[in-house]
C-alpha cells in the first residue's frame, strides 16, 4: 500500500501563472552584479589613495643652509681655531686671512697629527657658519663633530694639500 510520502516529488514549477525559469538570465545576473562590484571596489579604492595622496613623493634634493658670508651674522661667542696639520706652518696665512675678512680667529696652533686635507669642523647649529668659512678659505670638506677639538665651536684642521687644492689665503 503505498501513500502519499511514497510518491516522488515533482521536479520542475508548479502552477499555471509561473513561466518556465530561463537559465541564461541567472548567468546574466551574476555577470552584472559581479561587475558592479569591480566597478564599486575600483572606484572606492582609487578614491581612498586620493584622500591618503600614497601617490605623492618628494623627490626633492634636501638642500642645506645657505652659507653665512657676512662674520657679523654669526651669534654671540662664536670663534674659530685653526690647526696646522700639514707641518709646513699653512695655518698662518689662513687664519690671516679670515682675520682679515672679519672672521673673529681665536687661535692658531699646531695639530696633535698630521693630515693631508683641509677640513672645516663645526658643533651645534653652525653648519651655515662653516660652510661661509669654508668658501672663505677655497675648500669643500665642511663636516659636523660632537667632540670638543679646539675650544672653538669652530675648528679648520689645515692639511698638507696632498689630498686637494691648496686652500686659499686670500679672501
Amino acid at each position: 500500500m503505498t501513500d502519499r510520502f511514497d510518491v516522488p516529488p515533482r521536479l520542475g514549477r508548479v502552477g499555471v501563472h509561473r513561466a518556465p525559469e530561463r537559465s541564461w538570465w541567472r548567468w546574466w545576473m551574476t555577470v552584472i552584479v559581479a561587475a558592479a562590484a569591480c566597478v564599486v571596489l575600483v572606484v572606492g579604492g582609487l578614491g581612498a589613495l586620493q584622500l591618503l595622496r600614497v601617490g605623492e613623493v618628494d623627490t626633492s634634493i634636501p638642500v642645506g643652509p645657505e652659507p653665512i658670508t657676512d662674520p657679523a651674522a654669526l651669534p654671540d661667542g662664536t670663534t674659530i681655531t685653526v690647526l696646522d696639520a700639514s707641518g709646513a706652518d699653512a695655518a698662518d696665512p689662513i687664519a690671516a686671512s679670515l682675520e682679515g675678512a672679519g672672521w673673529p680667529v681665536a687661535a692658531v696652533a699646531d695639530a696633535s697629527e698630521q693630515r693631508a686635507t683641509t677640513t672645516v669642523y663645526y658643533q651645534g647649529d653652525l653648519e651655515a657658519a662653516a660652510l661661509g668659512v669654508a668658501q672663505v678659505i677655497g675648500v669643500s670638506a665642511v663636516e659636523s663633530t660632537d667632540q670638543a677639538l679646539s675650544g672653538s665651536p669652530i675648528t679648520i684642521i689645515v692639511g698638507d694639500g696632498s689630498g686637494e687644492p691648496a686652500p686659499s689665503a686670500s679672501p
